[in-house]
């Protein structure tokens, strides 16, 4: 387990993988995000559903400018003690 994916696995949620094609940790890391955070789309222009970014071999979604801060008071501080449990600083 990496030190990242063992990060969030301690900020756990319960239950099982909702998402099925995915990887258990992608789950979780995904679900963390979502249940810890409120993503605020802050671009100047309207999100483009249809675009992609074609690379060559790769062709990704385009890249967004989001802003993510805590739901509470209480998540942040459920985050800063789970990181400093792993040695993180501020």
């Amino acid at each position: 387990m990496t030190r990242r994916t063992s990060i969030m696995s301690r900020l756990d949620l319960g239950g099982g993988s909702a998402w099925g094609g995915m990887s258990g940790m992608m789950s979780i890391d995904i679900a963390t995000l979502v249940w810890a955070m409120d993503i605020e789309y802050v671009g100047k222009r309207p999100i483009d559903l249809d675009g992609y970014v074609d690379e060559g071999i790769v062709i990704r979604p385009p890249t967004l400018q989001v802003k993510f801060s805590p739901r509470s008071h209480d998540v942040a501080e459920i985050i800063e003690r789970t990181l400093e449990e792993f040695g993180y600083k501020k």
